[in-house]
């Protein structure tokens, strides 16, 4: 294999052999690697031994000088973590999908779970995610009062900030004891989505869903410090060149990597149309499994890993005069075809100073505006009738035959609005249909509008449904039905149309 390689040589005459070197490092697992790249890091900078050449100057490696390249976002972040704990400064460069992390499930099932106590798919991953066996899960998707206490209180204390989402996550967040750039990022997009606007967490719920189905990514950290370790993706790394790249996990099913995608249906045009997935069942129980068919047919065709190798000679290509590579204990191909013999790392002594420890602080996010309170109009109406009663709750109107009855003489005049002719016999149908008359020479003609009035020097907002509106060239006319068997309420249903 080696004599099909052909060697490419930089072109530089102002390096001596001092100041150019490649090795390669085996560990012995995957925390072994991300052990070796912070040593690899320390040697780099702290050791003595390197120096970056440029113009004929010399200088000693520091920290801005390296780049560290992963395939996959997630062996980044194990990397930025293990720096962080180190004191090593360093940033993940490049833009990351922060709602599929574990944080960004973590929120929406507490967003869904908040939301509604009975929603499976809120309290469920939550169990799981802290480990509770798999019967006590299937208990309490039975039945959502086995929901664990620890998780009632915790959604109860969470269910008073329902109108303040960020206030919400922070403190979601801060019940785990997370605090790091994905879930800054999370509650810092979250929060610019909701401030300002009118979002409820249903609303909040949906983005986070689309977002995760179509993998949507967010900067996370947006600053770039050039004394500061580089982290990204080998695919981020095109274009770039740095005096030192390290490349960790050449590892077998890394890279190359050879899951390809992860639909659950493909299409090749040997194999025709294939499901990658089957549900397995267990007795009582049943889980979605791989499909040993399908499985078995991929087995029987050739990978093409020509973008992988593609890949990896971008990866490597962007060192100028150093470079590591490492694996774990079962290194890829592309490490075997590449390495001699494996070496060490020595082991550097390394305590970060108080200035590097606090050169990356972590991305601020703006002080929390709060939320204009939204007030429906008929809140502030008085329809106190001195016998005790009042406006049944999620209505505009006090009416003798019944909330229901309202709604429906409300969806007659939306159908006769638009045209339409209807069936029903009911009192109010001849009158709606004089209104309708009286207004048929009017440009425009909608109903059931929603209506926002900000309310000035405050921090709340009336909002309502306007009946219809019939818009003519110099005025605008507003009807709103109402079923009520008096006018006792005639005053305050005047103030309701003011609002409008």
């Amino acid at each position: 294999m080696k004599e099909n390689v052909v060697l490419l040589n930089q072109g530089r005459s102002d390096l001596n052999d001092d100041d150019s070197e490649v090795r390669f490092v085996q560990a012995d697992s995957s925390e072994g690697e991300v052990a070796a790249t912070v040593a690899a890091i320390k040697d780099y900078v702290r050791s003595g031994r390197y120096h970056v050449v440029r113009n004929g100057e010399s200088r000693l490696l520091g920290f801005g000088d390296i780049a560290v390249f992963c395939r996959k976002t997630a062996q980044c972040r194990l990397i930025k973590d293990a720096c962080k704990k180190e004191g090593i400064p360093a940033y993940l460069q490049g833009e990351v999908e922060i709602m599929s992390t574990r944080e960004g499930k973590l929120a929406l099932a507490w967003l869904r779970y908040v939301n509604n106590s009975e929603d499976r798919w809120g309290y469920m991953p939550i169990m799981v995610d802290m480990q509770y066996n798999p019967m006590q899960v299937l208990d309490a998707a039975e039945d959502p009062t086995h929901v664990p206490a620890l998780l009632r209180d915790q959604r109860e204390f969470l269910f008073r900030k329902k109108r303040r989402v960020t206030d919400l996550l922070t403190k979601m967040f801060r019940f785990y004891g997370l605090d790091n750039d994905i879930t800054q990022a999370i509650i810092s997009t979250i929060s610019s989505m909701h401030r300002g606007s009118l979002l409820t967490i249903s609303d909040v719920i949906t983005l986070i869903e689309d977002d995760i189905e179509n993998e949507a990514t967010y900067p996370v950290e947006n600053f770039i410090d050039d004394e500061a370790v580089t982290i990204m993706t080998m695919h981020k790394s095109k274009g770039l060149e740095y005096p030192t790249v390290i490349c960790p996990f050449i590892d077998k099913g890394s890279m190359p990597w050879v899951r390809g995608d992860g639909d659950v249906f493909l299409f090749d045009r040997t194999l025709g149309v294939r499901c990658r997935s089957v549900v397995g069942r267990f007795g009582d129980y049943s889980k979605m499994c791989p499909d040993w068919r399908t499985s078995l047919a991929l087995g029987t065709l050739k990978t093409d890993y020509s973008e992988e190798r593609r890949l990896m000679f971008v990866a490597l290509s962007r060192a100028k005069q150093y470079e590591t590579v490492i694996c774990g204990d079962q290194p890829s191909a592309f490490m075997e075809g590449l390495a001699d013999s494996f070496t060490d790392i020595p082991d550097v002594g390394y305590e970060a100073d108080d200035n590097e420890k606090d050169r990356i602080p972590s991305p601020e996010i703006p002080p929390y505006r709060r939320r204009r309170t939204k007030i429906g109009v008929h809140e502030i109406l008085d329809f106190d009738s001195g016998d005790g009663s009042s406006i049944p709750d999620g209505s505009d109107e006090v009416s003798g035959k019944g909330m229901e009855y309202g709604k429906k003489i409300h969806s007659i005049a939306q159908t006769m609005c638009y045209g339409r002719e209807v069936e029903d016999v009911y009192e109010e149908i001849p009158e709606i249909r004089k209104v309708l008359d009286s207004i048929s020479d009017a440009n425009h003609i909608y109903a059931e509008i929603d209506c926002w009035l900000p309310l000035e020097n405050t921090e709340a907002t009336l909002h309502g449904i306007i009946d219809m509106i019939a818009v003519y060239e110099d005025h605008v006319e507003i009807h709103d039905w109402k079923t009520d068997i008096s006018h006792q309420f005639e005053d305050e249903y005047r103030v309701q149309l003011s609002v409008y």
